[in-house]
């Protein structure tokens, strides 16, 4: 087929146009997916089904071309780059097997998944940084002051960067792209030649310096290994391989995190899943992938003769553009293809960091840095939203695709939800003691069923509309209709001082998002009753500025549950671990409406050394009709039968232990059996005998048996909760 020029909707096209051309994109696919472009002198293509076997042939259609400025360079412009001896090629973009096999094998020796995870906790710790620096202030341009910078601070610290270097490297590798994939006037593009020697050069020294400098990064890496006996690649090459990751990998990265946030932003109930469920992170990071599409456009040479499409033939040394972001919103390849889906099956089918051979070597490090992003702005700043009527700007040219720009605002409040996992110690004001425990615990590794807090910024007298919303999306994001516990956390709750133990409303078993609002406000109103009120009193807790947070959780069908203390509640002997067990939820041991069996396990060796199983009369289970739950009695022949198996037991007693020993205090765990195995639903303090490390000696070994029966029937909390002291 001859090259002719465009015709129909093909001849639309604006090559250096990407401020919006999406649209376009659609129609172009529809009518006329492959067309010839006469200002840029290249075959143009843009559907997924096409673009794909491109990628996935090679030798057919090469990437030699990839670097090269859609225009031939003005001799003024040529001669600045002569004269300083720039030798720079490419680094791997545009090379070809042997040499691309060649220089590939070598850098994968030095780019390796271990060096990558090493840099996790600087970023998360830059990232955080970042956002701290403007997130009192109530708004902010994510890019000049998030996006645009990161990923080179990031890709500069693993290069070997010194900080104050990084605005300098950064103009020059943006200079080399506006000279390779931009379309200047003669004075703009001699400046930017005058940028890339000094790029160039500038890469030059920094490989030759660490041949009598090494240092811990990757320029070192390719030197150690080069010095090891492999000389496979020159000094030149190695300067090469800089200078290609310095641009790439900061320039992809930037336009990822800068347009991925606008339109995820844009899509707002997108971000408000991924604030009550960090878990759909990964997912979402994929998605902005597709739809930003960092790298927008890719070339490629023709080798031989061939057809793209089925019906258009091109020949040999045809140049060819391939529109990555009309094949990363491609219909037929991504059902309704502009939503954000973070549960979209088939979304790490992009083509955004290439295909084959010539597939992105930073794609492990994009990913990280864009996901540790998105989980630190989601945790910080919830509310963060775009400023209403702002327009986006997009620099003129076909490759790299990124706003100039993008305002935000938020509240400075805190969040109205967080999820357990995002909760810690330091939060108790924030999500209140259990809360704050149970995201310590996840933190720690032990087995927590997922939920999430409603915060102190939420309570109040009613539940007004963004608080209701905002838990809706938070419950939603747990599954369809999920059985929950809705439990209060208030912020003194859980303390070394006080537990608050059977102070304040629990719900168990609360299904569907009406149910769960009315619950939530319950747990809120339950912390100004009589009884709430007389308990802080009496332990001097200011009731001027009372606040709760409640934990919404998803529900354990337990077939056993209770307690367990990393000491002896008799006693405090802490060289056992007590634990105390019923069928059914747990709610019935803890609030003393069963008498359970008591086992007492040797902390050390996790042996069981003393064993009494009670007659359980009852059991509390979930109520058939789906609501809320029931006790029921227990048949007659299995109410002595033990409620835990000797190898559940020691399960429970691991698991207190591991409790203990992170936090590095006794304990006060409740648990539950399902069929997954072991769980843990809260860990508090011991409030009594960790304060008195002298009284164990005073007292009996162990108090089970009758002594436990009457203590129960007498007082049924003070047998196993340790807030009031046997002493008192």
């Amino acid at each position: 087929m001859e090259e002719c020029p465009a015709h129909g909707v093909a001849s639309e096209f604006d090559p250096f146009d990407i401020a919006d051309p999406f649209e376009f994109y659609a129609r172009v696919r529809a009518e006329e997916p492959v067309f010839f472009s006469e200002e840029l002198g290249y075959w143009v293509v843009s559907r997924y089904e096409d673009i794909l076997p491109i990628f996935k042939d090679p030798a057919t259609f090469s990437s030699e071309n990839t670097q090269a400025p859609y225009k031939p360079r003005p001799p003024e412009v040529q001669q600045i780059l002569d004269e300083g001896e720039f030798r720079a090629y490419s680094g791997l973009s545009a090379r070809q097997p042997p040499d691309h096999t060649r220089l590939r094998g070598f850098i994968n020796k030095a780019f390796t998944p271990r060096r990558v995870a090493t840099l996790e906790p600087g970023i998360r710790e830059l990232v955080s940084a970042t956002i701290e620096r403007f997130r009192e202030r109530g708004h902010a341009d994510l890019v000049s002051e998030l996006t645009r910078d990161l990923p080179a601070f990031v890709i500069f610290r693993l290069l070997g960067i010194p900080d104050e270097d990084v605005p300098n490297v950064k103009m020059w590798a943006e200079s080399r792209v506006y000279l390779n994939f931009g379309d200047l006037p003669l004075d703009e593009q001699l400046h930017h030649a005058e940028n890339l020697v000094k790029y160039w050069r500038y890469c030059l020294e920094l490989v030759e310096k660490r041949f009598d400098e090494p240092r811990d990064d990757l320029p070192s890496d390719l030197v150690r290994i080069y010095q090891d006996g492999d000389k496979s690649i020159s000094i030149d090459e190695m300067a090469g391989l800089v200078y290609g990751q310095l641009t790439a990998g900061q320039e992809t990265t930037a336009s990822l995190l800068a347009e991925g946030l606008r339109l995820l932003l844009t899509q707002r109930e997108r971000w408000e899943e991924l604030c009550a469920d960090s878990s759909l992170v990964p997912g979402a990071v994929e998605e902005l992938l597709r739809l930003s599409t960092p790298v927008f456009a890719w070339k490629r040479k023709v080798k031989k003769p061939a057809t793209i499409g089925g019906t258009v033939q091109v020949n040999e040394g045809a140049n060819v553009l391939l529109l990555l972001g009309s094949a990363n919103h491609d219909g037929a390849m991504f059902h309704d293809p502009e939503a954000i889906d973070p549960r979209r099956e088939n979304s790490r089918q992009h083509l955004s960091f290439g295909h084959g051979i010539h597939f992105c070597l930073g794609a492990s490090l994009a990913r990280l840095e864009a996901q540790i992003v998105l989980e630190e702005l989601t945790a910080r700043i919830p509310g963060l939203r775009l400023v209403p009527g702002q327009k986006f700007e997009y620099q003129a040219n076909t490759t790299f695709r990124s706003p100039h720009a993008v305002l935000a605002e938020w509240d400075t409040t805190g969040p109205l939800v967080l999820p357990l996992e995002r909760c810690s110690p330091d939060d108790v004001e924030l999500v209140g003691g259990k809360a704050a425990s149970l995201g310590a615990m996840i933190a720690a590794g032990l087995p927590v069923p997922p939920g999430f807090a409603v915060t102190t910024e939420a309570f109040g007298d009613e539940l007004g509309e963004p608080v209701a919303k905002a838990i809706a999306t938070a419950y939603a994001a747990l599954g369809n209709d999920v059985p929950v516990a809705v439990r209060s956390s208030a912020t003194a709750e859980d303390s070394s001082e006080a537990s608050f133990a059977g102070m304040q409303e629990t719900y168990l078993w609360v299904v569907g998002e009406e149910e769960v609002l009315e619950r939530v406000k319950g747990c809120w109103d339950s912390l100004r009753s009589d009884r709430s009120l007389a308990y802080r009193h009496d332990r001097g807790f200011d009731d001027t500025d009372i606040r709760m947070g409640v934990v919404v959780q998803q529900m354990v069908d337990a077939r056993a549950a209770g307690v367990a203390m990393t000491l002896n509640p008799s006693n405090g002997d802490r060289t056992v671990i007590a634990i105390e067990s019923s069928f059914g939820l747990g709610e019935s041991v803890v609030g003393g409406t069963v008498t359970p069996d008591s086992f007492l396990v040797d902390k050390v060796m996790l042996e069981l050394v003393k064993t009494d199983i009670s007659a359980k009369a009852s059991e509390l289970v979930r109520d058939p009709s789906g609501h809320g739950v029931l006790e029921k009695p227990v048949a007659a022949e299995r109410c002595t039968q033990p409620s835990l198996t000797q190898d559940e037991v020691k399960a429970v007693a691991a698991l207190a232990k591991r409790a203990e020993q992170h936090y590095g205090s006794p304990q006060d765990v409740e648990w539950a059996i399902d069929e997954s195995g072991v769980v843990l639903l809260q860990s508090r303090p011991e409030t009594v005998w960790s304060r008195k490390p002298d009284e164990a000696a005073k007292k009996p070994a162990y108090s089970f048996g009758m002594n436990s029966l009457v203590n129960t029937l007498v007082n049924p909390l003070a047998s196993r909760r340790t807030d009031v002291d046997p002493d008192d």
